[in-house]
């Protein structure tokens, strides 16, 4: 896994390289820094470790959602626990906190952070210790759903919701002016990340699609992160690691084709030697083709193509051109309806987006929920083709499938993640009247299905854990 650590701390030392680590705190109790609005110093864990009253439990509740608000409200921020203040506001020494190491109390902070925080707010634990002592660092990620509320701490405001927010080394509340300046920027700035996610779409579209695609059919696939990441990949060679998360992903959607007893859509070296086609400009960009075994079947038209695009900030981007189908019964010569696609090329690319949208998540350690956009190129009506490619039986036409929007909650549980998969997958087999997604199968398994099953497996990858189905509630 690969970690982006440009922190508060990082920027307060002038040191942006270092490792987020217990010697980074260590010199920042030497040179005494100061909080600013990014950075707060805390002495103790923000919840008892030790079993308290509900009351005391409450009051540190929402005692750790003001704080984890109040840095979603502003820049964003580190909360840096185990660190004494030398009554300045300046780190003076590391006091330790018990160990983290069981990450029950990284658990019960990312639950605050869930659920008494309206909307959530999107925070990373780091355990730093060095077998002795120990400091959690939670790093805040900036907000582009501002304001965030939360119940006031003391008691008596019942059904009262304030928006805290960073001023200096101090957390005030905004008041009603500020407040209607943050509801305006945040419905400005999803209006402006839409723009910019359907202007993605189309780059990518003008990139990879040519005059041949658009006569034979394309799926073209975009998503983008809401809180993009900064920087070039990391690793000393960016272009191994962009090859190492495609590939990643890659084995990841071959292996649930797989596992679900489904043909897979994909080149079948797609996994194996994904070819590093270009680099551009904070963007790289990965190509395969699929080349099926002729015998018994009949190829008719040219070889499928795949397009990966990985981007600096996160950014995933899939291009499958539909290519060869094959038969039993026609000849090479038979002319197919054009522009054409079968159901497991939408039902592929969805998987290979889902799952370069997790592999990006893990290995980037990617703090951020997605939005896609899905069109199937060109605009005209669709032909069909059933299953996997076989051109034996007839086509149905499907009038020209309108683009698709959708967001992926990544930084919730499995459960909300699962929904939010499965109701993408569904709404793309509908871009070509199907019902059916491959992603259902992962709740279509045998009763008595044995734990290790590499299905299950697989789907706890994907998903982060095994949830129930989010409709029938159907376990895995």
């Amino acid at each position: 896994m690969f970690h982006e650590v440009a922190t508060p701390l990082h920027a307060a030392l002038g040191d942006l390289d270092a490792e987020l680590s217990l010697a980074l705190v260590e010199d920042a109790c030497a040179q005494g820094t100061a909080e600013t609005d990014q950075l707060d110093w805390k002495r103790d864990l923000p919840l008892s470790v030790d079993r308290v009253s509900e009351d005391v439990r409450t009051q540190q509740m929402r005692e750790l959602a003001k704080d984890l608000a109040a840095m979603a409200n502003g820049r964003g921020g580190l909360l840096v626990y185990g660190v004494a203040e030398d009554g300045g506001n300046r780190a003076s020494e590391i006091v330790s906190v018990p160990d983290l190491s069981d990450g029950t109390m990284v658990k019960k902070i990312r639950q605050v952070g869930y659920n008494l925080v309206h909307p959530p707010v999107q925070i990373t634990c780091h355990h730093l210790t060095d077998g002795e002592r120990h400091v959690l660092a939670v790093d805040v990620v900036e907000s582009d759903d501002a304001p965030h509320l939360v119940s006031p701490k003391k008691g008596g405001t019942e059904g009262w919701l304030v928006a805290p927010y960073r001023s200096g080394p101090e957390t005030m509340n905004m008041v009603e002016k500020q407040l209607e300046a943050a509801y305006r920027q945040r419905f400005e700035g999803r209006q402006r990340r839409h723009r910019q996610l359907r202007e993605l779409h189309g780059e990518l579209v003008t990139r990879h699609v040519g005059e041949q695609d658009l006569r034979s059919g394309a799926v073209v696939a975009l998503a983008q992160p809401i809180q993009p990441r900064s920087g070039v990949l990391p690793g000393t060679d960016p272009d191994v690691t962009a090859l190492h998360i495609v590939t990643s992903a890659a084995h990841l959607a071959t292996n649930i084709c797989d596992a679900l007893k489904r043909v897979s859509p994909f080149p079948p070296v797609l996994a194996q030697d994904v070819r590093y086609a270009r680099r551009s400009l904070r963007r790289h960009w990965f190509a395969a083709e699929r080349r099926r075994t002729p015998s018994p079947a009949v190829l008719i038209g040219p070889s499928a193509k795949l397009s990966v695009e990985l981007h600096d900030d996160g950014t995933v981007g899939i291009v499958w051109r539909r290519g060869e189908v094959y038969s039993f019964t026609r000849s090479t010569e038979t002319t197919i309806p054009t522009p054409s696609l079968a159901h497991d090329d939408v039902d592929g690319v969805t998987l290979l987006l889902l799952a370069l949208v997790e592999a990006v998540s893990r290995e980037l350690n990617m703090v951020s929920d997605y939005q896609v956009h899905v069109s199937i190129e060109p605009r005209a009506p669709l032909h069909v083709i059933p299953e996997d490619g076989r051109a034996d039986e007839d086509y149905q036409t499907v009038p020209s499938p309108p683009p698709l929007e959708s967001d992926l909650r990544m930084t919730n549980g499995p459960a909300r993640r699962a929904a939010d998969f499965l109701a993408l997958s569904l709404d793309m087999s509908s871009m070509v009247e199907q019902r059916y997604s491959m992603l259902e199968g992962f709740w279509q398994l045998p009763l008595g299905t044995r734990v290790d099953h590499p299905a299950r497996l697989l789907a706890q990858r994907l998903l982060g854990g095994a949830p129930n189905h989010p409709v029938t509630d159907q376990p895995m």
